[in-house]
């Protein structure tokens, strides 16, 4: 036999090296055989003792041995009959399938899928029971991924720490790409101020004027028009290098459109809280946190490709803007998001199919930590900028943001889930803790 070992997962080669020796024998014909790799059974100090179901051995000749076709071909086969009943509940599932997403549920208890996540380590036993393993797949780790051959999407940062951002002025704080200084900013806004229309606003920013609306607005937004105010509202304490951004954009570009924005915030009290008297309140008629951030491709005209803000729906909501495709009657897309802690972090995500199939329309789904809201759409999603997503962040109640995530890739939701579980709590200053990483094989 070779002494080389080639090692598959889900039929595909997940890993190979020198096996060290050949196999001197093997005789597995018993009930209850054990077999060892590398060592001789019994005797061996690190090994992990496994059961196996439905082992099979193939003999080959040392110059013959079975080709990767020949082994994606056993492992994609039908289960055998007798085994069915065993697999049911055992194979794997592919992390697109619904069945790996955490579902909105509570236990008698109250407790959610995150609850049983931050305690699965400590205390195992808490994820024995039927219903919070079938509930939460992800928090109880109850089903098992299939190993993927797919590269990893490449995963961009803005921010390598957790920023908190202060108020700059009432209205809120703008973030620029160090590509610009705050001089240059306002010496272009006073430049275009000099020559706008209302002709011009309107051909050139229809979004932001709908979405600065005081009537339809409950939260805050900067007058990014009025250059005193802008002038007043630049953080550099807050700025970012335009790299990511740049990279993330062109790779976006090149995958379609598609795209994965996520990031945790936290309130700072009570200046972070919306007295709108049109906002929702808490159980107990206090005023809630709803985060508000506007990814700025543009600032005079001004003109953004995403937004978190409370107008229509009450908990809040995301809007995905376009440069092209859009209608008087439709300016953008918008989803509806969950509430968010008022005390605590909380995730937010949103991601992009941009590309369509026959049945499989483009559309956007969101998360607020572990709940999801999605839609199908018909607006085309273009950057109004296509060498950068944003260049300026507004940002317009004071509170924690941890680095920004982005990825060219419409990732699947129980995928985010996984990033949201790994870091609970939101808040380590590394980001590599809740990068997308491959599944362990």
């Amino acid at each position: 036999m070779y002494e080389c070992l080639h090692w598959y997962e889900t039929g595909a080669l997940a890993w190979e090296g020198d096996f060290g020796s050949p196999v001197a024998q093997a005789d597995c014909t018993d009930a209850g055989s054990r077999i060892t790799l590398g060592r001789t059974e019994p005797g061996f100090t690190y090994g992990n003792a496994v059961e196996i179901y439905d082992m099979r051995l193939y003999v080959h000749s040392k110059n013959a041995p079975l080709q990767t076709a020949d082994i994606y071909s056993i492992a994609s086969a039908p289960i055998p009959a007798a085994a069915a009943a065993f697999f049911r509940d055992a194979s794997c599932l592919d992390i697109s399938s619904t069945l790996m997403e955490d579902k909105e549920w509570m236990d008698m208890y109250g407790n959610t899928c995150s609850w049983y996540s931050k305690h699965r380590d400590s205390y195992s036993q808490v994820c024995k029971g039927a219903e919070a393993r079938t509930q939460c797949p992800q928090a109880c780790k109850s089903k098992q991924q299939c190993w993927s051959t797919a590269a990893t999407p490449p995963t961009y940062f803005v921010w390598d720490r957790i920023r908190r951002i202060e108020a700059k002025h009432a209205n809120g704080t703008i973030c620029l790409s160090t590509k610009s200084s705050a001089s240059d900013i306002v010496s272009r806004c006073r430049a275009w101020s000099a020559t706008r229309t209302s002709a011009t606003d309107a051909a050139t920013m229809a979004n932001w004027l709908e979405s600065s609306d005081v009537a339809s607005m409950k939260g805050r937004r900067i007058d990014v028009t009025d250059c005193d105010q802008l002038e007043k509202v630049i953080d550099p304490e807050c700025s970012f290098d335009p790299a990511p951004v740049e990279q993330f954009s062109a790779d976006m570009q090149k995958n379609g459109g598609d795209f994965t924005i996520a990031f945790w915030v936290r309130p700072l009290g009570a200046a972070s809280m919306n007295e709108n008297p049109a906002a929702l309140k808490d159980k107990n008629g206090d005023a809630r946190f709803f985060p508000h951030v506007s990814f700025l491709s543009r600032l005079s005209p001004p003109a953004h490709n995403l937004q978190w803000g409370l107008w229509k729906n009450p908990n809040g909501e995301v809007r995905v803007d376009s440069a092209c495709g859009r209608t008087p009657r439709d300016l953008f897309e918008n989803i509806e998001v969950r509430a968010s802690s008022s005390d605590d972090w909380t995730f937010l995500a949103v991601s992009r199919k941009n590309t369509s199939t026959p049945g499989n329309p483009p559309k956007t789904w969101t998360a607020t930590n572990e709940q999801k809201n999605w839609e199908a759409t018909e607006l085309a999603h273009c950057l109004f900028d296509p060498q950068a997503f944003f260049t300026s962040l507004e940002i317009n109640f004071p509170m924690l943001i941890s680095p920004i995530m982005m990825i060219p890739q419409a990732i699947d939701f129980a995928k985010a889930q996984q990033v949201f579980l790994a870091s609970p709590s939101a808040c380590t200053l590394n980001p590599k803790l809740y990068t997308l990483t491959p599944p362990d094989p």
